[in-house]
């Protein structure tokens, strides 16, 4: 086992938080019809977008919460990237 000591724990912790903060829940379309969501990093989803953009053959590993996909970019027939969701809360508007 991989002792990193408290600091360094606290270091892996902050880039865990940093990473979560970052994530945009998405759904990925293929061709037969399945359909896969995953909360995917900005940059993955960013980094799919321009991929099929620029119409690019092969395949695109995607970051997201619960590990990484790797996806074959001929078969996707549409991608949705959902807002993110307003927090609950009270306002003091009027």
């Amino acid at each position: 086992m991989l002792n990193i000591g408290r600091q360094g724990r606290q270091e892996h912790d902050a880039l865990d938080r940093q990473k979560l903060a970052h994530l945009g829940e998405s759904e990925i379309a293929f061709a037969g019809g399945q359909i896969m969501g995953a909360r995917l990093t900005s940059t993955s989803a960013d980094e799919l977008e321009q991929a099929l953009a620029a119409r690019t053959d092969g395949a695109l590993t995607l970051d997201a919460d619960d590990g990484r996909y790797t996806i074959p970019l001929g078969r996707v027939v549409y991608v949705k990237r959902f807002a993110r969701e307003a927090r609950l809360g009270f306002s003091s508007g009027s």
